[in-house]
């Protein structure tokens, strides 16, 4: 009887092996179209010409501006206010103004100069200055928070001291003092630096910087310096006549 068994296995496997492929796996020849030959009446069909893209154009990116704080070469004085940054020590951080001597008194370590040092300068001293005995290997950090006023007199509406902003010039100074008088020159001022004594003659203009602690005098035209003499004699002047 074994050898039945296998012989109807034999069979059972050749007639799967030699059974046609599944429906759905077969092409369905009767949904396919022969293809037709081209005869010289017809037109000819001429492959569809490229069509040209636009070029693609990269929106221009604008350059970022660094953010700065002040001057590099900015150098501190009195009435300044610095924010001095002890990292690991936020008792010893906070911000500290530069007093009338010229000196910052900070926690610990007491007065250090600040006047006629950059904020890096400043940086530096207070560094070592926690470095002796305080702290073991102190990072410090100033940054000038408040620059000292500038001072515009003269043919302005409001002479007087204003705070110092940066990028100051001589038409912003005239802007923030309400404008020129109408005795005023407006086509130069006379800027006296801080720390000087000695004023130059300048262009009223964008292009002339004013810094902390400048002094600007706008100048009257000599037509009313006349004026202001002749005015008060014409009354005498006519009595006479």
């Amino acid at each position: 009887m074994r050898w039945m068994h296998a012989l109807l296995l034999a069979i059972l496997a050749a007639t799967i092996a030699g059974a046609p492929a599944c429906a759905a796996d077969a092409p369905n020849y009767s949904t396919m179209q022969a293809p037709r030959s081209w005869t010289p009446d017809q037109p000819q069909l001429r492959p569809a010409e490229p069509v040209e893209q636009p070029p693609v154009r990269m929106a221009s990116v604008a350059p970022i501006q660094s953010l700065s704080n002040g001057p590099a070469d900015y150098m501190l004085g009195t009435g300044d206010k610095v924010h001095v940054t002890v990292y690991g020590e936020d008792d010893l951080s906070g911000e500290f103004q530069v007093d009338s001597t010229g000196y910052v008194r900070l926690p610990m370590i007491g007065q250090v100069r600040a006047t006629g040092l950059t904020a890096r300068a400043l940086e530096a001293a207070i560094t070592a200055g926690y470095a002796q005995g305080y702290l073991l290997q102190p990072r410090v950090s100033v940054e000038v928070t408040l620059y000292r006023p500038f001072y515009i007199i003269g043919e302005v509406n409001k002479p007087g001291q204003y705070p110092y902003v940066n990028g100051m010039n001589v038409l912003n100074a005239v802007a923030l003092a309400g404008g020129y008088t109408q005795k005023a020159i407006e086509g130069h001022v006379y800027l006296r630096r801080n720390g000087t004594a000695k004023e130059e003659k300048v262009n009223a203009d964008a292009a002339t910087e004013v810094d902390p602690g400048d002094i600007v005098r706008v100048d009257s035209n000599p037509i009313w310096d006349i004026i202001s003499v002749v005015s008060p004699l014409a009354p005498f002047a006519v009595s006479h006549y």
